[in-house]
Formats: C-alpha cells, sequence, structure tokens
C-alpha cells in the first residue's frame, strides 16, 4: 500500500506495481518506472501536508504578488505626470532664490515702488503747501509770515528726505536678510528634490525586487522544512 502522507512508495516486491499516491506532489522526482528507484519515507508521515501547504502559500503569494505589482504599477505610472508638473513647480520657486531676476528682483521692485509713492506724496503735500503760501502773500501784502512758513516747510521737507532715504536703506537691509536665510535653507533642496524624481524611477523595480524576494524566501522555507521531513534512498526495483 502507498504511504498515504508520502511523496512516493518504498519500493518492494509487493508493491513495485501499485499505483502511487498522488495526494502530495512529489517535488523531489522519487517517483520513477526504470530499474533503479529512489524511496522517500516522511520522518513524520503527519507533517507532510503541513509541509504541502507551504508550498500552496508560497504559490499563492506569487499570485498576490503579480496582481499587486500590476496594480502599483499603473497607479505609479498615472501620476508620474502629476509628480513631474510639481517638481517643475519647486524647482522654479528654488532657482528664483538664487536667481538675481527672480525674487531678489521682486523685492527691488517693490522698494522702488513703496520709494516713488513717498515722493509722491510729499510733492502732492508740498505743492498744497506752497499754494498756500502764495494766496497767503497776495492777501497779507506782506513777506514775513510767508517767508517763516516757507523756511519750516524747507526744513520739514529735509526731514522727510532723510527719513525715506533711511528707510529705503533700512527695507533693503531687511530684504536681503531675509533672501539670505531663505537662500541658506535652500542649499542643496534642488539636487534632493532632483534625486528624488529620479529614484522614483527606480521604485519599481526595487518593489519587485522586493515582492519575489519574500516569495522566494517562502519557497526556500517550505524546501527546507520538505527535506528535513525527508529520508531518501536509491536501490534497484525488484522484478515483478
Amino acid at each position: 500500500m502507498a504511504n498515504a502522507n508520502s511523496w512516493t512508495v518504498p519500493i518492494s516486491p509487493t508493491n513495485a506495481g501499485s499505483t502511487p499516491d498522488t495526494t502530495i506532489p512529489d517535488y523531489f522526482g522519487t517517483m520513477t518506472n526504470g530499474p533503479i528507484g529512489t524511496t522517500r519515507l516522511s520522518k513524520i508521515p503527519g507533517a507532510d501536508p503541513l509541509v504541502y501547504q507551504q508550498f500552496q502559500d508560497a504559490q499563492g503569494l506569487r499570485d498576490t504578488i503579480g496582481k499587486s505589482m500590476g496594480t502599483y504599477f499603473d497607479a505609479l505610472s498615472k501620476s508620474q505626470g502629476s509628480i513631474d508638473n510639481s517638481n517643475q513647480q519647486d524647482l522654479a520657486s528654488l532657482n528664483s532664490l538664487f536667481d538675481p531676476n527672480g525674487y531678489q528682483a521682486g523685492l527691488s521692485n517693490i522698494r522702488n515702488q513703496r520709494t516713488a509713492a513717498l515722493k509722491n506724496l510729499d510733492q502732492i503735500l508740498f505743492g498744497d503747501m506752497r499754494r498756500s503760501l502764495s494766496m497767503g502773500r497776495i492777501g497779507s501784502g506782506g513777506a514775513g509770515l510767508s517767508s517763516y512758513l516757507a523756511q519750516m516747510a524747507g526744513s520739514q521737507a529735509a526731514t522727510t528726505r532723510a527719513n525715506e532715504a533711511y528707510d529705503s536703506a533700512n527695507q533693503q537691509r531687511l530684504d536681503l536678510t531675509s533672501l539670505i536665510n531663505a537662500q541658506q535653507g535652500a542649499i542643496g533642496k534642488r539636487s534632493s528634490l532632483q534625486d528624488s524624481a529620479i529614484t522614483r524611477l527606480l521604485a519599481p523595480i526595487g518593489a519587485q525586487t522586493q515582492a519575489y524576494g519574500a516569495n522566494s524566501n517562502a519557497l526556500t522555507q517550505a524546501v527546507q522544512q520538505a527535506l528535513m521531513n525527508s529520508l531518501i534512498g536509491t536501490g534497484t526495483r525488484a522484478p515483478q
């Protein structure tokens, strides 16, 4: 009789012509029909079905890996365009920190606009004052008060111009400090961003290698368990 828990049957005159038990496949090629045959017996027959289940689990894992890899590759491919656009925008922003025509030029333009606005306001105020002084001279017939007010206006104008210059210089210093801090914080980020984009292209092969490595480990463990539970010998098949 064939051993119900073995991958082959012992070779003997009584069972040489019997039908081998195929409940558990013969992974080791021990079932032969020639005059020289190999016999495999289980050390613990009851463990054979459990070992065989490990082979089935390894096959199931491989099928799952195949499906999961397909889904992963599809999602990676569909998101590549969006990732590329985001990287380009990020790189453009980082480049503007170091390009004199970027944020530095923008800050300079803002200061120039601020200075122009203050000068325009001064011109309006002093223009109104000059008109008032002119009208005052026409009605008074004397130049004493008008001359005094003109001196005060000139003094205030000088003070205002000095404040404008100080304000512009101070703002330029603040802008430069902010720009330098931003540049120092961004050092290396452009290279890192490009490196990560290139590394992403290698992600599929890395994921596939890792997944199939896990499957290979599962299969290796199943084989080791089968060998540990096996007694294998070779001999001449007895004539019928």
